[in-house]
């Protein structure tokens, strides 16, 4: 299984082009879950390898049980369980399962954070931020006006200027 597992990075390295980052965070989960399944023996340092055919969806469920056990957040969870299934699901592209069994794992939710706001204070001092003298402080303090009274998101609202016939002409337009 680790030759599958050093095929199945190379292939992320080369073929698919993952960051560093990634390649190195998949490596790592799937090492943790080799050894969940094979525990290294502490004085040779090797490890029976478990077939590929004896792992099954109750085998890795089993696994996120034991990490959520340890306290993991439920992203990083999340994140070994991605890892599991594109592992899988490479192992059946190249004919070494029929089927991936981190398919029916189901991932853990995750914690939905409530955004920061400003308070009224906060919020008076940014919308009165641009110079109200200059055409672009004009224009900018009632882009965050418009944006403060509808709850507009920034990248909702957009600010375009086109010329026509001689004339700039600045256009509002909001991106759904």
């Amino acid at each position: 299984m680790e030759k599958l597992i050093e095929q199945f990075l190379e292939h992320l390295r080369y073929e698919r082009n993952v960051s560093a980052h990634t390649l190195r965070n998949y490596a790592s989960d799937l090492e943790q879950f080799l050894d969940h399944l094979a525990p290294a023996d502490p004085e040779s340092g090797k490890r029976k390898t478990p077939e590929l055919n004896t792992i099954d969806h109750l085998t890795i469920r089993e696994w996120l049980a034991v990490l959520h056990t340890a306290q993991k957040r439920k992203s990083s969870i999340a994140r070994k369980l991605a890892a599991l299934r594109t592992f899988f699901q490479f192992l059946v592209r190249e004919g070494k399962l029929e089927s991936n069994p981190a398919k029916l794992v189901s991932t853990p939710r995750l914690e939905k954070k409530l955004p920061q706001h400003l308070s009224i204070e906060e919020a008076i001092r940014f919308i009165e931020a641009p110079d109200p003298e200059t055409d672009m402080g004009k224009r900018d303090r009632a882009m965050l006006e418009l944006m403060y009274a509808t709850g507009v998101r920034v990248a909702a609202a957009t600010l375009t200027a086109r010329v026509e016939r001689g004339r700039v002409r600045a256009d509002v337009t909001f991106a759904r």
